[in-house]
């Protein structure tokens, strides 16, 4: 992206709040207008990029400054591989939509680097593997005296990413746990499986329980991280 100014602007958004909505204008909103706007390793142009960060200039930051919104937001991206035009909706502040939940919330504290004010940084206890701890040390998401190592959750980045130490203790326990058979490595996912005649194959869960007063444990569907590139592929997305 070639920003070429940064301005400060009124903004005025559409507030929902039982049922009706209004429009609520913030006080000077400060961003950057660019050219040329792409996404590394893509050809396709896009809109800009919206910040939500915790650094002072961030879109949710400048919004919490107001006192509004409180710096909460939510969000759900559809699926990476989904071939219809999905769109999905970003929510500031409370949305009185989550009283219809499926399943209650959880949280998790957050934490901060001081080498790194701007991430989300998460305190992660361990990892389950169909319910079972995996063996990996707790030092291996522990930040050092150098700012380095810790978990973060990061929705700019497409696939997680992992320490050796935990991607390899992940990925042997997938591989045992799997008999379809391997696939060769597709879209940049080196651990694949031809599910060929199979409509609904059968995955392991793998969850990610945080530390806190109260455990929270991030169990998504086996969907969400077994990515399918083409029709009769399952590629981890680690």
């Amino acid at each position: 992206m070639h920003m070429i100014l940064c301005v400060c602007w009124p903004l005025s958004l559409s507030r929902s709040r039982h049922e009706t909505r209004h429009i609520v204008e913030l006080g000077k909103v400060a961003f950057g207008c660019g050219t040329d706007n792409f996404r590394p390793g893509s050809v396709d142009s896009v809109g800009g990029v919206l910040g939500l960060g915790l650094g002072p200039i961030s879109f949710s930051s400048q919004l919490g400054s107001n006192n509004i919104y409180g710096h909460k937001f939510s969000y759900c991206f559809p699926s990476f591989f989904h071939t219809a035009n999905l769109t999905s909706a970003i929510t500031f502040g409370e949305d009185p939509m989550t009283a219809n939940l499926k399943f209650p919330m959880q949280y998790t504290p957050f934490f901060e680097n001081p080498w790194s004010r701007g991430l989300y940084y998460v305190n992660i206890d361990s990892m389950r593997f169909n319910g079972l701890k995996l063996a990996i040390p707790l030092d291996v998401w522990n930040i050092d005296k150098n700012g380095k190592g810790g978990a973060i959750l990061d929705s700019g980045t497409t696939l997680s990413f992992f320490r050796p130490f935990a991607y390899d203790a992940i990925t042997n326990a997938i591989k045992e746990a799997i008999n379809f058979p391997l696939a060769p490595a597709t879209a940049g996912l080196p651990l694949c499986y031809n599910v060929s005649g199979i409509n609904f194959p059968k995955l392991p869960r793998i969850s990610i329980v945080f530390k806190g007063s109260h455990e929270a444990v991030f169990s998504p569907p086996p969907n969400n991280y077994f990515l399918r590139p083409e029709e009769n592929l399952r590629c981890l997305g680690f």
